[in-house]
């Protein structure tokens, strides 16, 4: 007999909101199927057990709320870190932009068409030869 959902629920459901909150932001990897696995798990405990107690001392020997906890962190973290070649090419293009002024005038003011006026883009390139 199944652990009441009641009981159930309220703690497996703060979980599956961490892990479909990641789902809808497409954060996707090995981290994302662990975690769906460790909720698999504690699911099926829920399912084959009858006693709440019973469940929470299998899910603590089994540490999955820690491992799940490692692997939300390792995924949210994962999508604020930028790969070294992605840094090296932004600072070489950066550099390329630097050693063409005129590329970089011409650059900077297509982004602005519309709200510069010719006197601003003339004053930018006196600035840039000098």
């Amino acid at each position: 007999m199944a652990i009441d959902k009641n009981m159930l629920d309220p703690t497996l459901n703060s979980y599956r909101n961490m892990l479909t909150d990641l789902q809808n932001k497409k954060i996707s990897g090995e981290d994302m199927d662990k975690m769906a696995e460790i909720i698999a798990r504690m699911e099926q405990l829920g399912n084959e057990l009858s006693d709440i107690n019973e469940f929470f001392g299998i899910v603590t020997k089994e540490n999955l709320f820690q491992k799940f906890t490692d692997h939300y962190t390792k995924a949210v973290t994962s999508q604020y870190k930028t790969p070294q070649t992605a840094i090296k090419s932004s600072i070489s293009n950066t550099v390329s932009q630097l050693k063409q002024p005129q590329g970089l005038v011409r650059n900077v003011i297509s982004k602005f068409k519309g709200n510069i006026t010719i006197t601003d883009a003339q004053n930018l390139i006196r600035k840039i030869k000098n």
